[in-house]
């Protein structure tokens, strides 16, 4: 409708499957991600090199599954908000970046890296963040697709 003002995209976007980890090959926390995207239905993509697809096709098949989207090139430069070393840091980031989308309804990507979700502490503040994603869904101010490139 002409006058109709726009919503607010977001993308969800789970970079660094192997968690940091030079022993592991996939991060022990994707089964738990892939858990609170479901009990949300959000949508996410997960960033999965063609190698590592290859080594792990169990993951692949995780992920494929439940109709996230698999993406073998590294997370967007241009990410509103990117989850670092310290999960209370990223979670006050996240917060920022969705609240300013919604109120300039704006497009955004959150991009976490799978390190900082593997922490107790980490893998709640995910949940929240999640929780506040999912909500502003429910109440029509926020779309959530998967990341194109």
């Amino acid at each position: 409708m002409p006058g109709e003002a726009k919503t607010a995209t977001i993308s969800i976007v789970f970079a660094d499957l192997s968690g940091g980890q030079p022993d592991e090959a996939i991060s022990p926390a994707l089964p738990r991600i892939l858990r609170l995207l479901a009990e949300r239905d959000l949508p996410a993509s997960f960033v999965m090199p063609a190698e590592l697809a290859t080594a792990e096709p169990f993951a692949l098949t995780l992920i494929e599954n439940a109709r996230h989207a698999v993406l073998n090139a590294a997370p967007p430069s241009n990410a509103h908000a990117r989850a670092g070393s310290s999960p209370a840091e990223w979670h006050v980031a996240m917060q920022q970046a969705i609240g300013a989308a919604t109120s300039r309804r704006t497009d955004t990507t959150v991009a976490f890296d799978l390190a900082a979700v593997e922490r107790a502490d980490g893998a709640s503040l995910l949940a929240e963040t999640l929780d506040l994603i999912a909500g502003l869904r429910r109440a029509g101010s926020v779309e959530v697709v998967k990341f194109d490139v």
